[in-house]
């Protein structure tokens, strides 16, 4: 049903087929949306991450205690964390 015209739809739907689901259309969607607007199946908004920019001379975030230039924030990844 993604064409225009009943011809895009090749031998998939009949015209009766496609005249059908496009009755059901409207209650279809109006079963899903009451599905997501019920309690507990709502969905939550989430706020992005935020990140902190780490300096270069300051301590690496991953723990290993070495400066994060010579660590996590050099060009070779010589170290695996």
């Amino acid at each position: 049903m993604a064409g225009e015209a009943p011809e895009d739809d090749g031998d998939r739907l009949t015209l009766g087929m496609r005249k059908h689901a496009l009755e059901q259309l409207p209650m279809a969607v109006q079963t899903i949306a009451a599905y997501w607007q019920s309690s507990g199946r709502a969905l939550t908004r989430r706020e992005p991450v935020r990140s902190v920019k780490v300096g270069r001379n300051e301590p690496c975030p991953c723990g290993s205690g070495k400066k994060f230039k010579k660590c996590c924030g050099s060009a070779s990844p010589s170290t695996l964390h």
